[in-house]
């Protein structure tokens, strides 16, 4: 980066300091850091910048809502009959509608102590809940996480832990599925030239549920994703992953992977929009109940997302994303379609 191009945006990010928008000037600090790598003396004085604002606002707050509209909500399978080594059974009710509206709300707190240039640590709670037209697919849920960042010159690197609690409503004739989670994740994002980015990660779950302990055990994922530019305003991102969830019913244990394109775009009248593909495959461990083979999964998902600058609602920029899953198995209980769209708030403070 030019030092003239970041003598700008430092002088913004000092504006946005004096008028208390102390978020927005540590955003663009941060930025800074991972863009203006050239001069030691730069990187340090922006280090410096964040911890300073940091100090000076330690706690933050955030809230998110969701409207989601579902074709198939409770990912009912589009099959009528599971054929299986013990019979035919029919599958669900077919006159029962699939299609289903929710909302899904957020609260956040989070404070964040910087001990030292380029190094802070955080403890966020966060509250969140999801009520639906279904009682079954409501749920509320409560996480705690800390966390570390190393924020060096061109990179940032992530730790952190986190427990969480869900709990769902008691049914009659269904088993809970209340459970508790630890996990452990570390993440990393390099900022390259020519506006590339390159980020990676690998995270840990323990999972415990409270009548389902069938469910219980360790989900283990890798993720990676690159992106460049291939315009002025156009953007790709390649995403890939891999998973393995190592389970006490070895019928639901699988191994996995993924992978993903999308394209964004940002126009100059201030229409964002963004086209994804997302594929996956899962294979599981053993054999399905009923049936003298193992369960095998795959998925095609293509999505969009929709945003523009100039349509606020209290100064909250709100989006649409829709996505369109077609999942495909071997056990006819887990083959299902489904379009889904949401349109979000988010509101830091």
């Amino acid at each position: 980066m030019e030092p003239k191009i970041a003598l700008q945006h430092a002088k913004i990010a000092q504006t946005d300091a004096q008028a208390g928008k102390t978020n927005h000037a540590k955003l663009r600090y941060e930025w800074l850091l991972l863009n203006d790598t050239a001069n030691s003396k730069r990187s340090t004085f922006y280090q410096n910048a964040i911890r300073t604002l940091t100090s000076k606002k330690p706690l933050s707050f955030g809230l998110s809502a969701a409207l989601l509209a579902s074709s198939n909500a409770g990912r009912s399978s589009s099959e009528t009959t599971f054929h299986t080594d013990l019979g035919d059974f029919t599958i669900g009710d077919p006159d029962a509608s699939k299609s289903g509206i929710g909302l899904r709300i957020n609260a956040t707190g989070t404070y964040k102590y910087a001990y030292a240039p380029g190094r802070d640590l955080s403890a966020t709670a966060k509250l969140g809940t999801s009520l639906h037209e279904s009682d079954s697919l409501r749920s509320s849920d409560q996480t705690l996480t800390l966390a570390h960042r190393w924020l060096v010159p061109g990179a940032r690197y992530t730790l952190s832990v986190a427990g969480q609690h869900t709990s769902y409503p008691t049914l009659p004739g269904r088993s809970a599925p209340d459970n508790n989670s630890l996990s452990a994740s570390l993440n990393a994002y390099h900022a390259l030239p020519k506006n590339r980015a390159l980020s990676y990660g690998i995270s840990v779950r323990d999972q415990t549920y409270t009548e389902r302990s069938y469910l219980d055990g360790v989900t283990t994922s890798l993720n990676a994703a690159y992106s460049f530019p291939i315009s002025n305003r156009g953007n790709v991102t390649l995403m890939g992953g891999a998973s393995t969830a190592n389970l006490q019913a070895g019928h639901f244990s699988y191994s996995g992977f993924d992978l993903g394109l999308r394209y964004s775009h940002k126009s100059n009248s201030g229409f964002d929009w963004s086209l994804g593909y997302h594929a996956s495959q899962r294979d599981y461990d053993d054999i399905f109940t009923a049936l003298s083979y193992a369960r095998a999964d795959k998925s095609n998902t293509i999505s969009i997302g929709l945003s523009h600058r100039d349509i606020r609602i209290k100064e909250m920029t709100p989006s649409l994303n829709c996505f369109a899953k077609r999942q495909s198995s071997n056990v006819a209980l887990y083959t299902y379609d489904t379009f889904d769209c949401s349109v979000s708030l988010k509101h830091a403070f």
